[in-house]
């Protein structure tokens, strides 16, 4: 008799645990899909003619965004194909790494700035042609890879829409209606704070 009751009680934990899982797929699809979509945006200027402080900001926050869509695609990866859901992580892991090594490079640029003046005294009057080498040499591989991220971001574009479309496939009426809502919330909101960012002000 505990045997069938604890059985029981397992059943409908999983059961719970199952329905809920379903009942935030709307919603996590919703997020993953905005915080995508700022992200695109972002792409979308030539953020190479800007400041190296200001291109660094550009990265972090896209950085931010991708590891929130990364977060919410695999949540929502138990209500759907798992190869498909661990190809679009794959994905996202892909460009997360690309993203970092533009922005690892760039950091590496702010040091060496900074330092600047306390090697040159070190070294002498020499390390300034070599800084300036090394400067142009760092921005270049920076100005390559972004173009790179751009062009992953655009032959992207065709495969995920396919993939959402064979999300919002699955959802009946309400669920694209709380999906809808969802991701116009999210979109809002993710906007707001990269004009906060870009405004100095977080």
């Amino acid at each position: 008799m505990d045997l069938n009751l604890n059985i029981l009680k397992s059943f409908s934990f999983s059961f719970k645990s199952d329905y809920l899982v379903g009942m935030n797929v709307p919603a996590n699809s919703a997020r993953r899909d905005a915080a995508y979509d700022t992200v695109v945006a972002l792409l979308q200027e030539d953020i190479m003619p800007l400041g190296k402080e200001e291109r660094l900001r550009k990265y972090t926050k896209a950085l931010e965004l991708l590891a929130d869509a990364r977060e919410t695609a695999h949540l929502v990866s138990s209500d759907s194909s798992k190869k498909t859901s661990d190809l679009y992580e794959q994905y996202l892991n892909l460009l997360i790494d690309t993203m970092q090594a533009a922005a690892s490079l760039l950091n590496h640029e702010l040091i060496l700035q900074a330092e600047e003046k306390g090697m040159q005294g070190f070294i002498g009057n020499k390390y300034s042609s070599q800084s300036k080498q090394s400067d142009e040499i760092f921005s270049k591989s920076e100005g390559e890879i972004f173009k790179t991220i751009v062009e992953l971001v655009r032959i992207a574009e065709s495969p995920i829409r396919n993939l959402r479309a064979g999300f919002t496939r699955k959802f009946n009426e309400e669920e694209e209606e709380r999906y809808r809502k969802a991701k116009k919330e999210f979109t809002r909101m993710y906007s707001e704070t990269v004009a906060l960012k870009e405004g100095g002000k977080t």
